[in-house]
């Protein structure tokens, strides 16, 4: 596929009612993001920078509407929410989009969103420090462990300041990857099927240091240290695509009736780890805290990314 075919496969897919996102450069502020694109030609960014921001928002909302109730009756929202595409997503976000796959497995709201977006992979990743992936090199074997509908695999082009020049080789990761690109008339090189999470040769060795290394050592300088800096405003969890942790409220919107929305939360936020009723000094029943220290925030968070 080259990059004259692949903007055509975008005008498909307007054509089809999908919202097609994919990473844009924005020279105001140096930045890569993630937005949807208008002009694929003239906007798309093939340098395999990271975008600034994850696909989370697209596929996990920071605030979604669950359902609506009155009185003791529910019924669910129309879900109208529009087709779409997220293109270029590299082979490490489609390890974290997996968690969500993983963790939302059987939540039928996820997977209602989930279905209606269509997932484009690529290998092209900037090798730069603070895209650090322990030196993980691409291979056909890894996207086995990936979900993914279509993937574009560099065949070979050269890269230069202004990104990848040359074309991609085309591979389908799904049923439903295989159906758009034959309706596209693209022809796929092969279908890869998910074989599940594992991780393998080097990468399961560090991963399996770390879990031992963090384990066993809440209590050590490192947390105290880092916890004295923290402000526990909760940011780095909210733009890291690899968090998942929400809320569920209650919103009355009239007598008797409401809707309940889901949220994004973080383990930094007050009363997040608290159990029973809230915490209150000298009395009787009061709630416990299990993460009562920024410390523990931080230690918790960096085991649950390392350690679990």
């Amino acid at each position: 596929m080259t990059k004259s075919q692949l903007f055509q496969f975008i005008r498909f897919l307007k054509k089809r009612d999908y919202k097609v996102f994919g990473p844009v450069y924005v020279p105001e502020d140096g930045r890569v993001v993630l937005k949807e694109l208008r002009e694929p030609s003239r906007e798309m960014d093939f340098t395999g920078r990271v975008p600034y921001y994850s696909f989370k928002d697209i596929v996990f909302p920071a605030r979604h509407n669950l359902f609506k109730y009155r009185g003791v009756e529910m019924s669910d929202f129309v879900d109208d929410s529009p087709k779409t595409a997220i293109l270029m997503v590299n082979f490490v976000d489609l390890r974290a989009l997996g968690l969500y796959d993983k963790v939302y497995e059987n939540d039928a709201y996820y997977r209602a969103l989930k279905d209606k977006i269509l997932i484009v992979g690529t290998n092209l990743f900037e090798n730069a420090p603070e895209n650090n992936h322990w030196g993980f090199e691409y291979s056909r074997e890894f996207l086995a462990h990936c979900h993914f509908d279509v993937f574009l695999e560099t065949a070979g082009g050269k890269t230069n300041k202004k990104g990848y020049e040359g074309e991609f080789n085309v591979l389908a990761g799904s049923p439903k990857g295989g159906e758009i690109l034959a309706e596209a008339k693209i022809k796929a090189e092969t279908r890869i099927d998910y074989a599940g999470p594992e991780m393998w040769g080097d990468l399961k060795k560090k991963m399996d240091d770390f879990q031992q290394r963090m384990e066993r050592h809440y209590d050590e300088p490192i947390w105290r240290w880092l916890g004295e800096r923290c402000i526990e405003c909760g940011q780095c969890t909210l733009v890291c695509p690899t968090c998942f942790c929400f809320d569920v409220s209650d919103r009355p919107t009239g007598k008797d009736e409401g809707v309940r929305e889901r949220y994004w939360n973080t383990c930094f936020y007050a009363n997040f780890s608290e159990v029973g009723a809230p915490a209150k000094a000298g009395t009787a029943g009061e709630g416990f805290e299990f993460l009562n220290t920024t410390a523990k925030k931080i230690h918790f968070w960096y085991f649950h990314k390392f350690g679990r």
